[in-house]
């Protein structure tokens, strides 16, 4: 049995290499990085009173990719604004503009109607408040990360603020108390305690003009009570801007306590998905959801890819196959201890991971702009989290796709989904077993021309191999051969359906989309099931079907079990009794889902027999 251990040994050095690469092109693309023009000779601002206006303003990451356009807004001392608008649609590049991290393409950003370019941008910055979801902590104790804000601030004036923003409890309860040091990951501190921090860091300097960035998700994350403390020791003149992509009715109340003739700035696009993001989607089944993704990974070969699972459960599941392929990938969701989450975003920043695995709560507020990939891989639960995960690829100008793995009725969802977004999600059929064959080969021979073209110490290597050949009755071409399957890994079945149609959602619209809804026009969500079941017992509402397989064909209950839940996406605990007999099966069904099934499992094949489902006659 020859030794694999070399292959390893290129393996390892291969990834480090890879890594490497990520980390240098990155470093590169910051020294090639415009300098940013001076400041010099600009008018200091002072204290502003919190007039703000965007005349006309435009700008874009990318020249001639259009991302805002002839925008106006005007708010006045004491005004707060909401901006309301899909991921991707410009929220968080607008904040961008009003603190000067990028300067408008057209038109202007005036503060007490002085152009911001002719502003200094620490004169200017020290004018904002801003409060985001992740959040900015530097290497000392507690008592500077507070006073980051305003260094000349007393003790005394720093307790005050920690008391009112709610962080003074658990900061005495730390072993050194304000004295506590800190690292820039904020060391055993959870997610809400760095986020109190940066609020009483707010509390502290109280400016005159206030940036909520994802305002919503800080209401979800608790922090409710600390808004609106915030908000009500501001002063009057004050003015506050809020941002999220949507408008929760927690926001809606704040704004009714606290704002005076508030108004709120709807960012409205004919699509709520980036444009420049190609949509796919695919029917699979639920035990080849890993291997399909594996065959998009390895057909597309995305630099950084985003993940999304419905479940913490189905999260670590999902790393732990892919990592088993072979792939860079970490998880991301609540259980992570907060040291956890920050190791795993700074590998996915750095390029180190190349697959992030995670939850909808966890994944909001990651801006890493070199997303080249989302995976639906659980089709979300709500329309608004499609959007929230699209929404991670396409940024700053850039091109990205997305892949939704639809598992039987999952795709009425998408169907719904499709309406709600105004886009168009297209139906691909799964990558055959050739087709990823032929890509992976076609990348390994590429790396193996490119080592030939720069190392120039192969001789060795080619004396090995040629006393080999001699020594054995093969050619060079079945050695070659030999080692690019090994390289290659091993085979897996081929899974892709040739012979299902690929079903267009503009399709399944017009068809009126079955059983998607309950009686009173609420959709089921999966919570429901049980009481669902329940009820349907309760009244008789199961339908017997007839399927043509029986023990005579080696068939189990368990395989008309999983193909029924597989196929038409039906939980297997909503299935009734099964009869097995020599030759046919009768299985029970809620009637509402009859037609589902039939119409699924009438394109199988069960133990390669294929499969005919209809009702059964009355007994």
């Amino acid at each position: 049995m020859p030794s694999t251990k070399p292959f390893n040994e290129i393996s390892g050095v291969v990834t480090e290499l890879q890594n490497a690469l990520a980390c240098a092109a990155r470093i590169f693309e910051l020294l090639d990085e415009a300098e940013q023009p001076s400041d010099a000779g600009n008018r200091v601002l002072g204290r502003a009173e919190g007039n703000v206006s965007l005349e006309s303003a435009c700008f874009s990451y990318v020249p001639g990719q259009k991302l805002i356009e002839d925008f106006s807004l005007k708010v006045k001392p004491g005004e707060k604004v909401a901006i309301v608008g899909p991921t991707g649609c410009g929220k968080t590049t607008l904040i961008n503009l009003l603190m000067r991290f990028y300067d408008v393409t057209g038109g202007a950003v005036k503060v007490e109607g002085e152009d911001v370019r002719e502003i200094p941008r620490r004169s200017l910055r020290s004018n904002y408040g801003m409060v985001l979801q992740e959040t900015w902590l530097k290497s000392g104790t507690v008592r500077d990360n507070i006073k980051m804000g305003r260094p000349s601030a007393t003790d005394e004036e720093m307790y005050a603020a920690a008391k009112a923003s709610h962080a003074d409890g658990f900061i005495r309860r730390l072993s050194e108390g304000y004295d506590t040091v800190l690292s820039e990951e904020g060391g055993s501190l959870s997610q809400g305690q760095k986020q109190l921090l940066c609020i009483a860091r707010i509390m502290l300097c109280l400016p005159p003009m206030l940036i909520l960035d994802e305002a919503d998700e800080m209401l979800n994350m608790g922090f409710l009570e600390d808004m609106e403390t915030i908000l009500s020791q501001l002063p009057e003149e004050r003015q506050t801007v809020m941002f999220s992509a949507t408008m929760p009715h927690a926001i809606a109340q704040i704004a009714q306590k606290f704002q005076k003739d508030p108004k709120m700035v709807q960012v409205v696009k004919k699509e709520l998905t980036v444009p420049k993001v190609t949509q796919y989607y695919y029917e699979v089944k639920p035990r080849n959801k890993v291997e399909v993704m594996c065959r998009l990974l390895d057909l597309y070969s995305p630099k950084l890819s985003v993940a999304f699972c419905n479940t913490k459960k189905q999260v670590d599941e999902l790393v732990q196959a892919l990592q088993g392929r072979g792939y860079f990938a970490e998880g991301l969701h609540g259980d992570l201890k907060q040291e956890q989450r920050d190791r795993v975003m700074g590998s996915f920043r750095n390029g180190a991971t190349e697959i992030l695995v995670a939850t909808d709560v966890a994944a909001r507020g990651i801006d890493v702009d070199d997303v080249e990939a989302v995976f639906n891989y659980d089709i979300p639960q709500d329309d608004e989290y499609y959007v929230h995960r699209i929404g991670r690829t396409g940024r700053a100008g850039r091109e990205g796709r997305a892949f939704s793995l639809a598992v039987g009725s999952e795709v009425y969802k998408l169907r719904d989904i499709q309406r709600f977004c105004k886009t168009k999600i297209v139906p691909q059929p799964i990558p055959s077993l050739d087709d990823v064959t032929a890509i992976k080969a076609e990348k390994i021979l590429d790396d193996v021309q490119q080592h030939i073209g720069e190392d120039s110490s192969l001789e060795r290597m080619t004396d090995i191999i040629e006393k080999r050949l001699l020594a054995e009755d093969y050619t060079s071409l079945e050695l070659a051969a030999a080692f690019l399957k090994m390289a290659m890994g091993d085979d897996y079945e081929d899974i892709a359906d040739e012979g299902r149609p690929l079903r267009d959602l503009d399709d399944l619209d017009r068809r009126g989309g079955r059983n998607d809804r309950g009686r009173n026009g609420r959709r089921r969500q999966r919570g429901d099931d049980e009481e669902y079941m329940d009820r349907k017992n309760a009244r008789g509402g199961m339908t017997r079907l007839f399927i043509n397989l029986g023990k005579n064909q080696n068939v189990k209950p368990g395989d008309i079990l999983g193909a029924i839940a597989g196929e038409s996406g039906i939980p297997g605990r909503l299935v009734g009794s099964i009869d097995m007999y020599d030759k046919y099966t009768f299985v029970e069904v809620p009637k509402e889902q009859a037609d589902i099934v039939m119409d699924a499992m009438n394109h199988v094949k069960i133990k390669g027999k294929s499969v005919h489902v209809e009702k059964a006659n009355r007994r």
